[in-house]
């Protein structure tokens, strides 16, 4: 960054004298203010008009004053470590149940998941400890509690109705009805804004873009979409660019985790928004393939393109903080050839509010993230962060009745609250305050006005929620 850019970039951020005269302004007049202001913008903005809402998105935060030239995590080593497929939990679910051991046991696992397992001992005892012990035990419970989650379950499955097919190889399936041939393309500029305003009207919340970094994509496959398990995935030339669009969960269910929470709605909406515009870029002549949450998954590592991109950055329990959501964000990645121009990625000073917070962690029911106050190396890969323990994470998860999720840890997040204009005017005043003194305070009004129950709630024979479950999943007001 030259310094004329530092210079101007110094005129948005706050001393501490300048948040303690913020802050007293900010208690003064908010009670003026917030009528006048709702008001105003009920009166100024189309999204307001009944029958009238825009597909602009919700993309408020100016992000321009806190780009940085380098995304805010640290490279440890000169090359970074590539995840195998097996390593992702829910691909190795999947494997799992289509090869039969979820039935008949561990003790005759062979071939390619055999040879993993050699490898990752700790990973076998792990699997075989939720096949064998904590799924009948959730089966048991879910018996126990009859109906109770009727509602949720019907909801939360009905999502899946339209979704994008699973794609096959991607040599195949990137170039299956790609336009012949291709429009020759003016501006990457105008380009990118142009992808991000379409993908707005097909559903998305958020648009980010970024040139692939390689080292995102998994090193081996889990045998699916067309690969074998175990076999090398070799990055595609035309996997040139990544368009991330993002979508938050349904706010009352999201914060009705574990056992009410819902996670397929939000999963579905970002697969679908991001089918569409993966058909959109085709209809152009460029190569495009869908990298979507649960179904039909992916090959690439989500929360580092997010940081790429510009869209927010990793938080201590390994979500991507976002201004405008904080964790509440639900990413699905496109990879294409089609010429853009990255965004720059955002430097909005997560990592220093993370270490103070730490709400996430205390809240944990499997204790799968660190208290630690700073990030160390991520699992021997050569990058730094934050890290859970996924398969405490994934062990806890299988455990819950109905849902089998929790996220407790994006529902206490002090990001991650709806934008009423107080929580709207924290997230922009914290990226400025390099204090960290109004962050402190957030965290404090959280845990202050905000009841953060005890880890124990989320448990057998509690099995409560974060919040009360909104009224349209609640099955005994209207199930027998």
């Amino acid at each position: 960054m030259s310094a004329n850019e530092e210079k101007e970039k110094q005129k948005f951020l706050f001393s501490r004298r300048d948040a303690l005269k913020l802050g007293g302004l900010v208690g003064l007049g908010a009670g003026m203010v917030s009528v006048a202001r709702a008001g105003y913008l009920n009166g100024k903005s189309i999204n307001t008009y009944s029958g009238w809402e825009g597909n602009e998105g919700v993309q408020y935060f100016d992000r321009t004053p806190f780009h940085v030239d380098k995304p805010p995590y640290k490279i440890l080593r000169s090359e970074i470590k590539r995840i195998e497929g097996l390593d992702a939990l829910s691909d190795r679910d999947r494997l799992i149940k289509q090869l039969g051991y979820d039935k008949k046991g561990f003790d005759g696992v062979s071939g390619l998941l055999k040879e993993y397992y050699e490898r990752n001992p700790k990973k076998f005892e792990a699997d075989k400890l939720i096949y064998e012990k904590i799924n009948p035990q959730r089966k048991e419970v879910e018996k126990r509690m009859g109906n109770r989650y009727a509602l949720s379950e019907a909801w939360n499955d009905a999502w899946t109705v339209i979704q994008p097919p699973m794609p096959g190889r991607p040599e195949v399936s990137d170039w299956e009805g790609v336009r012949k041939p291709a429009y020759k393309i003016k501006d990457p500029t105008r380009m990118s804004a142009l992808i991000k305003k379409v993908a707005y009207t097909f559903g998305a919340s958020l648009v980010g873009i970024a040139r692939l970094n390689p080292a995102w994509v998994y090193a081996t496959a889990a045998g699916h979409r067309g690969w074998e398990v175990g076999e090398p995935i070799k990055v595609p030339e035309w996997w040139e660019f990544a368009i991330v669009v993002g979508v938050p969960h349904e706010w009352d269910s999201m914060a009705s985790f574990p056992t009410y929470g819902a996670e397929r709605e939000a999963s579905i909406r970002g697969s679908i928004a991001a089918g569409r515009l993966q058909a959109y870029i085709k209809a152009l002549g460029y190569a495009a393939r869908v990298h979507a949450p649960d179904t039909p998954r992916y090959e690439v590592v989500i929360p580092p393109i997010m940081v790429d991109a510009g869209l927010g950055e990793q938080g201590r329990f390994s979500f991507i903080v976002t201004p405008e959501f904080g964790g509440n964000i639900r990413p699905t990645v496109i990879t294409t050839n089609l010429p853009l121009e990255p965004d720059k990625p955002i430097d909005i000073g997560v990592r220093e509010f993370c270490k103070h917070c730490k709400l996430c962690a205390e809240i944990c029911p499997a204790g799968a993230i660190p208290l630690d106050d700073y990030p160390g190396e991520m699992r021997g890969r050569g990058i730094e962060g934050w890290f859970i323990d996924a398969e405490k994470c994934f062990a806890f998860r299988q455990s819950v009745p109905s849902s089998k999720r929790c996220k407790l840890c994006m529902a206490v997040c002090p990001w991650s609250r709806k934008n009423n204009w107080i929580h709207q005017g924290a997230k922009q005043i914290i990226p400025r305050d390099r204090t960290g003194m109004i962050a402190k305070g957030l965290t404090w009004a959280q845990k202050t006005f905000y009841e953060i129950p005890d880890k124990s709630h989320f448990i057998d024979p509690n099995w409560g929620t974060y919040r009360e479950a909104p009224w349209f999943l609640r099955a005994e007001d209207f199930i027998e």
